[in-house]
This record gives C-alpha cells, sequence and structure tokens, in this order.
C-alpha cells in the first residue's frame, strides 16, 4: 500500500512538546521499518515487539519514536477490527522478510496535536485537530498517526496522566 510509505516521525525531545496546541510542521524523509495488520488494535504492542527483535536480530539501528498508523478514519475506527500498522524510524541499512517491511517515506507536512492522559480521551483530541485542519484550510491526504512518546503499553502500570502521544495527519492546503 502507498500510503504506508508516509508513516515515520522525527524525535523531538518531549520537553519541546507543546500540550492541546495544534500546528504545522515538516517530517524528514527516510527509511522505516513498518509491520501492517487488519485486525484488533490491541495487538499493536506485539507488533512493536517484532519490529523491535527485528531490528536486535538484524543488528541495525533505529531513532524515533514507536508510531502507530491508522488507515479508518477517527470517527469510524473500530479498535477490535482495523487497518493498522506499526512503524520505527530505521538508520542503517536492511532488507524486509516478507512480513516487515521497509519502506521510503517520503517528506511532508503534518497537522500535530500533542495527548497527554488516558488513551479513552484520543478521540476528543482527534476531533479538535481534524477542526483545526479544516478550519485552518488544509485538508487531510493520508492516514492518521500516533507518535508514542511516553507510555506505549495498554494495561501497564504507568499513571494515566503519564501517556504522552503525538497525533498527526499529513495534510496539504485546500
Amino acid at each position: 500500500m502507498i500510503l504506508v510509505g508516509i508513516i515515520f516521525s522525527h524525535t523531538i525531545c518531549l520537553k519541546n512538546r507543546r500540550d492541546n496546541m495544534s500546528a504545522i510542521k515538516k517530517i524528514d524523509s527516510g527509511k522505516i521499518l513498518c509491520l501492517e495488520e487488519k485486525g484488533s488494535y490491541f495487538h499493536l504492542n506485539e507488533k512493536f515487539e517484532k519490529l523491535l527483535e527485528f531490528i536486535k536480530q538484524r543488528r541495525v539501528y533505529f531513532k524515533g519514536e514507536k508510531i502507530g498508523i491508522f488507515y479508518e478514519q477517527p470517527n469510524d475506527f473500530d479498535p477490535n477490527n482495523t487497518h493498522y500498522a506499526a512503524a520505527i524510524e530505521l538508520v542503517g541499512e536492511t532488507t524486509g522478510d516478507g512480513e516487515i517491511t521497509v519502506v521510503i517515506q517520503p517528506s511532508m507536512q503534518v497537522a500535530y496535536e500533542n495527548y497527554r492522559g488516558n488513551y479513552t480521551g484520543l478521540r476528543e483530541t482527534y476531533t479538535k485537530l481534524l477542526n483545526w485542519i479544516k478550519e485552518n484550510n488544509y485538508k487531510v491526504c493520508g492516514p492518521a498517526r500516533e507518535c508514542y512518546l511516553l507510555g506505549t503499553k495498554f494495561g501497564n502500570s504507568q499513571e494515566d496522566s503519564e501517556y504522552v502521544v503525538e497525533l498527526q495527519f499529513p495534510v496539504e492546503k485546500a
């Protein structure tokens, strides 16, 4: 799928992130390691673990956050049956194995907003970001992305307020 080619984010320190403010930024081109799935969103952590094991076995380096890509619109999202991908930006050279692919991601601009708190509150932030995109004369031109900055494991022992996710949509002027 071509859209899989636009799914990585460069690393920005947590201290430089702004919560609750929508903005536009550029994402640079680069190589990503990707594992696409159709099924339960709650298996996303397993996909990341598989990507990290693949990286370890191949002895390649990675940078950036773990990224979830969601091909359905947020209002149509069914966590038990969705089309998504787990992705991690690569630094080194490697090839995929059929199930895991290496994709060249072109540069792009994204509208983004940081979310801090319980994952159950993401839908409201998605709605806010989509409204901001429309109000600022942009249109979405790719799948929703979630960059997991802090707390990627569902049901772990972290306090809900410690989860930090950057929501992104690739955009272009309307």
